[in-house]
């Protein structure tokens, strides 16, 4: 790996642009094959497997026992725990990602969480599926205290809403990171107060642009900084009015009207939508539409497909 990518890599679709390493993410496919790093691709319907032979049979099989799994005569424990063993276990992310959409075993979902490990430097997007699934406050605490990896913990530090717990890991937990995640979540939660007034959406719109950018305060572009999660959270209390007002920049981004890095925390404004939208049947259904709308515009600016189509499909997966 190249110094400059000791802490980051900058990826450019499944490769590298700095250091030249590859990844199993964001192909870019032509004639059954990655014009980028080669890879070819696994066909989600096994039925075209016998009209591919540059399949790779093991992912094949895999794959094979996903949709095997959707059938009715199959016992469903045993569904779970192959839909799980192919998560773990599969050289293709996309395999693992597909498996991982069709569990609904919280605990199978926190040991893929818990037992991940780091790919290229990178945790990998099924990783991501795996514990935003999670929505039991006492599965994604012991995700939060157990996952091998920072990121997975953190990241839940930033879902969890258990004062005691958030205490807990920010005086225990190995990572500075995740200290100070789970440190500024307790602090948010404790100050957090009733909203005397909802703010227009041209106001949240003016929020939502400046806080895309960094604002004027360093620490925004921050993902466990208390700032950028204080505003996370205000964004997330304002409710479906912001959830709309924040998938309307993004859209507006994608059609090339928003300049100068918005893409700098665009994906924490995607992760605050799910959040900030209702939990009614038609909120659930609008959601859906919203996302799927960020996933499929057309738009061929690629910090658009960096920053934000693709955790709009992970947000997608999560709720699908």
């Amino acid at each position: 790996m190249a110094l400059t990518c000791l802490f980051s890599h900058k990826w450019n679709g499944c490769k590298c642009s700095k250091c030249g390493k590859t990844r199993d993410e964001q192909h870019s496919w032509q004639n059954g094959k990655c014009s980028v790093c080669g890879k070819h691709w696994i066909p989600t319907n096994p039925q075209c497997a016998s009209n591919m032979p540059f399949l790779n049979i093991q992912s094949s099989e895999h794959i094979t026992n996903i949709v095997e799994a959707e059938g009715k005569t199959v016992n469903p424990i045993v569904n779970q725990n192959t839909l799980a063993e192919t998560a773990k276990n599969d050289k293709d992310s996309d395999v693992r990602r597909a498996a991982i959409k069709k569990i609904t075993d919280l605990n199978l979902l926190a040991e893929i969480a818990i037992n991940a490990s780091v790919e290229n430097n990178n945790i990998g997007m099924d990783t991501i599926v795996a514990y935003k699934k999670v929505k039991a406050p006492d599965t994604l605490a012991e995700i939060a205290k157990n996952a091998k990896e920072w990121s997975i913990r953190a990241g839940c530090c930033k879902l969890l809403e258990d004062t005691k717990i958030l205490d807990e890991i920010a005086k225990e937990d190995s990572s500075e990171f995740v200290r100070e995640a789970a440190k500024s979540k307790s602090k948010i939660i404790s100050e957090r107060k009733p909203r005397d007034h909802e703010p227009s959406f041209e106001s949240l719109f003016f929020q939502v642009s400046l806080f895309a950018r960094g604002g004027v305060n360093n620490d925004m572009s921050m993902p466990f900084s208390y700032a950028s999660m204080k505003i996370c959270d205000d964004f997330v209390s304002y409710g479906n009015t912001s959830a709309q007002v924040m998938k309307s920049f993004l859209m507006a981004c994608a059609a090339g009207k928003e300049q100068y890095g918005w893409w700098e925390n665009a994906r924490l404004i995607v992760e605050c939508i799910p959040l900030a939208a209702g939990d009614s049947e038609v909120d659930r259904l609008m959601l859906n539409a919203w996302l799927t709308q960020l996933v499929n515009v057309s738009s061929n600016i690629f910090e658009y497909d960096e920053n934000v189509r693709r955790y709009a499909q992970i947000e997608l997966d999560v709720i699908s």
